[in-house]
């Protein structure tokens, strides 16, 4: 169900409508402007638009990072996964087990 939530960002009042719950959302908004609050305290930027799209930037940049690592991770659980299957495989060929092998 979408709601409509009102944020401040950057000292500037915004209106979103989102499906995100309202506790998410208040999450997000507080990451959002810690990050640009970050960024303004860090350069002599006063343009809103300048200090957003720096923050667009290394958000993504951050995310694409998590992303690629969370592939990665998935990759060598997949990986360990197959060995072990490849192990249980070959005790079951090598040692008889239950009725049928007798």
């Amino acid at each position: 169900m979408e709601e409509i939530f009102t944020v401040q960002l950057l000292e500037k009042e915004f209106t979103i409508k989102t499906n995100e719950p309202a506790e998410r959302m208040q999450r997000i908004v507080e990451f959002v402007n810690d990050y640009l609050t970050k960024i303004q305290s860090q350069r002599p930027f006063t343009d809103r638009l300048i200090i957003s799209l720096l923050a667009a930037l290394n958000i993504t940049g951050e995310y694409m990072e998590v992303k690629e690592e969370k592939l990665a991770l998935e990759k060598e659980v997949e990986n360990k996964a197959n060995y072990l299957i490849n192990l249980i495989d070959q005790y079951l060929e090598e040692v008889p087990c239950g009725v049928r092998d007798q």
